[in-house]
């Protein structure tokens, strides 16, 4: 459930332009939900399921980079 609304936070904030500050926010609680997701799966059997989140943690983190932090 987390994870579904902190993707309508990527996607809503930046799509209406209703304070698109929300974008970068929504990114940063999805790294954090996918790092804790990340070490949860490669912890109880193969790293191999692990590279999903891992991957989904990465791109939220470009979010962060690109849509906000990086210019304030």
């Amino acid at each position: 459930m987390a994870e579904v609304l902190g993707g309508v936070g990527l996607i809503l904030p930046w799509l209406l332009k209703i304070r698109p500050v929300l974008t970068p926010i929504a990114a940063s609680g999805l790294v954090i939900i996918m790092i804790g997701a990340t070490v949860l799966t490669a912890t109880t059997g193969p790293s191999g399921p692990a590279l999903f989140p891992l991957t989904v943690g990465v791109l939220a983190s470009s979010v962060v980079y690109g849509r906000g932090f990086a210019r304030v």
